[in-house]
């Protein structure tokens, strides 16, 4: 059964939703590649139940009856169940709410557990110890592989997967390889994993390949053999790893509810550090693509019982928790203001007492203010499941409906609407973030919606952006996106904005219509601001100066991986970026940290960070090259084709065959790059061009 279309589709075997039934539980499993928490159970009627909420590069999973844990980018998150046991909130049995968050900084957590003390323990991948929280710094170690000679934020060996034993002691430890440099594991992925005995520091097992998540369950210790697709356990008197069964995909995330075994699986990632896996040659031996999703595996048959699959921009888990006693769960975040307006009381010797408050016309926690939205006919009560916004003038004759929604979220477009968005909005997703609530104005015909343009609201509030307008095709050419953009017009000017840009392509079919419609209806002239160059690595390989001596950097400068950026290095742009705007806004490195792609590089002069080409990947097979900046000061040094051949060539070398550059029409030095060094080398160009309405 399906729970939503494209780009998130989420299809489950045909006994799974029985299954969490009879057994009384539901799942959780995150997401990293995309930001996301999802949840899963069983809604009363038999259908699927899934709920997701966006978080920072969530990663390791810890799941209590009552809580849990979710290492992401530089925090740990806290979230507890509200809920006393028998009470529901919309149907949902569970709800988990943030309560507390430790900042760690950007230390790639993995796996997450607790100790005995109810002490929390994360594996710290980047410093390659095991780690505790701690109430003034941002970790305190606790244990380091005996290999290991000292902390640093190095990513040496890729330690990932803690087990906890039967007294509550950190016990076994996993890492990719027994490496002592930075990022050594890379070279040691097919064979060269580890299992560690934390107590004894003795290396068990070194011949895994890139094992993860080991866990001891019915005496005996688990995990799974990435590298290869097997979950196994470890023979520990005979020193080896027995296979118990296939999986098909990346395997990553295990946990256990008697005999069963829940495997999370991933796509395997088309770059350098994956491949050459076994995995490849086995799932081509059984004629099957790579699974995104979830395996229940019966540890007494190796028989794979109950399947999850996740089709769409995810690609990737990380780990997987079962959640039980629980039927259907659901969570809040902090996209909106929902997280403030649901308030737990706790009395004495009393049950808890849920409320949930009203929106005021003083909250800040969305990008509209609410005043206005009342004597406009718009609902704010969270209490209105479906509040409808009043309908925009029209003629009379009109069959259509014209309605306007202030608190529209992303994850709601994407499930329910994503086919009605242009440019579609799963391939805008992967290159930016949305300031959302979002505004959209619906077009129906009955009961049908037949039109829908989205804007977000600009971070000064002062006006909002289009970004998508989408009307079906039988009711084109009937005036609808015209009056969806005068209902979000209208809406956006009764609650005080000031203006609405809309920004197109010159390559889109339509363009040359949104520029008719733009000037009947009085928009001001469109003007360039974004250029778009696009080529492939056959083309791009015949540039001469990405082999010639131009790509040899002069003395004192090195490359060095932008994944591999040091927290401190961090630190150091953000600071010297806020006391003296170092580079301009639209350079800068962080702004979608999570769609990084694996060739981007940094520069350093005599170890000090002084330029970057980041890069993200955009769709599977493209990687969009996206913020080229090298300090002035260095500019003149040469340095800039080495950089920008080194970050080419890792490309040229994957098997993602497409480039997109993306260059601001203020950048001048850039623009003249490209007409150098890239133009006869491009096969495409085309502009990004916006045009403004005053409300």
């Amino acid at each position: 059964m399906k729970t939503s279309p494209h780009p998130i589709e989420i299809t489950c075997s045909r006994d799974f939703l029985d299954w969490l039934a009879e057994e009384q539980i539901s799942l959780a499993f995150t997401t990293y590649q995309t930001n996301r928490l999802f949840l899963l159970g069983r809604k009363p009627n038999g259908d699927l139940s899934t709920f997701e909420r966006l978080f920072d590069r969530p990663m390791g999973l810890y799941a209590r009856s009552d809580r849990l844990y979710v290492g992401c980018r530089y925090q740990v998150w806290q979230l507890d169940n509200t809920l006393p046991p028998g009470e529901t909130h919309d149907g949902y049995d569970a709800l988990y709410v943030p309560r507390r968050s430790f900042t760690t900084g950007d230390i790639d957590i993995h796996d997450v557990r607790q100790d005995k003390d109810g002490r929390l323990i994360f594996v710290n991948t980047l410093y390659s110890c095991l780690a505790t929280l701690s109430e003034r710094y941002s970790f305190a170690p606790l244990w380091q592989p005996p290999f290991i000679s000292k902390l640093a934020p190095e990513d040496r060996c890729h330690l990932n997967g803690l087990a906890i034993d039967a007294e509550g002691l950190p016990r076994y430890a996993t890492a990719v390889s027994r490496s002592d440099v930075f990022s050594g594991w890379r070279k040691r992925r097919e064979a060269g994993g580890i299992l560690i005995d934390i107590q004894n520091d003795e290396i068990l097992l070194d011949t895994l390949s890139m094992p993860h998540s080991p866990r001891l369950h019915d005496g005996k210790l688990w995990l799974l053999n990435a590298g290869s697709g097997d979950l196994g356990y470890v023979d520990q008197e005979k020193a080896e790893f027995v296979p118990v069964a296939f999986c098909p995909g990346f395997a990553r995330g295990l946990v256990f509810h008697k005999h069963y075994a829940i495997v999370g699986l991933s796509k395997p990632r088309r770059v350098k550090a994956f491949e050459g896996l076994s995995l490849d040659d086995k799932l081509a031996a059984k004629d099957v693509d790579a699974l995104c999703g979830l395996v229940v595996i019966d540890t007494r048959t190796g028989n794979v019982a109950h399947w999850v699959e996740v089709e769409g921009i995810v690609s990737e888990l990380y780990d997987v928790a079962v959640l039980p006693g629980v039927k259907q769960p659901m969570a809040l975040g902090f996209k909106s203001d929902e997280i403030s307006r649901y308030v737990a009381i706790d009395y004495p010797d009393a049950a808890p007492v849920f409320q949930q408050l009203k929106a005021t016309p003083n909250a800040h926690t969305t990008p509209i203010d609410f005043i206005g939205m009342q004597s406009a006919g718009i609902s704010t009560s969270p209490s209105a499941p479906n509040p409808q916004p009043p309908t925009a003038k029209r003629p009379a004759t009109s069959p259509y409906r014209f309605q306007l929604s202030f608190d529209m979220s992303l994850s709601s477009v994407l499930s329910e609407y994503s086919r009605l968005t242009f440019p579609p909005l799963n391939e805008q997703v992967r290159g930016r973030i949305f300031f959302e609530p979002l505004l959209a104005a619906v077009a129906r015909l009955g009961d049908e919606i037949v039109g829908l343009a989205l804007a977000e609201v600009s971070q000064d509030r002062q006006g909002a952006s289009l970004f998508s307008c989408y009307v079906d095709a039988p009711h084109r050419r009937k005036g609808i996106a015209v009056q969806l953009l005068a209902s979000l017009s209208h809406g956006l000017k009764q609650n005080g904005l000031k203006y609405l840009d809309l920004v197109y392509s010159t390559d889109w079919p339509s363009a040359s219509i949104v520029e008719h419609i733009l000037k009947k209806y009085h928009w001001a002239p469109s003007r360039t601001t974004l250029y778009q160059y696009k080529t492939n690595s056959a083309t791009i390989s015949a540039a001469p100066w990405l082999y010639d001596e131009h790509a040899n950097l002069p003395s004192g400068y090195t490359l060095f991986e932008w994944r591999n950026l040091t927290p401190e290095d961090r630190a150091t742009i953000q600071n010297k970026q806020a006391d003296t705007g170092w580079y301009p806004p639209n350079l800068g490195p962080f702004q979608a940290d999570d769609h990084l792609a694996f060739n981007g590089m940094g520069l350093r002069y005599q170890g000090e960070v002084v330029g970057w080409m980041v890069t993200l990947q955009s769709a599977p097979d493209t990687v969009q090259y996206s913020s080229f900046f090298v300090s002035s000061e260095h500019r003149r040094q040469q340095v800039s084709i080495p950089l920008l051949a080194a970050v080419i060539n890792r490309q040229i070398e994957s098997d993602l065959p497409y480039y997109i550059w993306q260059v601001s029409a203020d950048n001048d030095v850039m623009l003249a790059f490209v007409r150098r060094y890239l133009m006869i080398y491009l096969t495409k160009q085309t502009e990004r061009r916006i045009s403004r309405k005053i409300l």
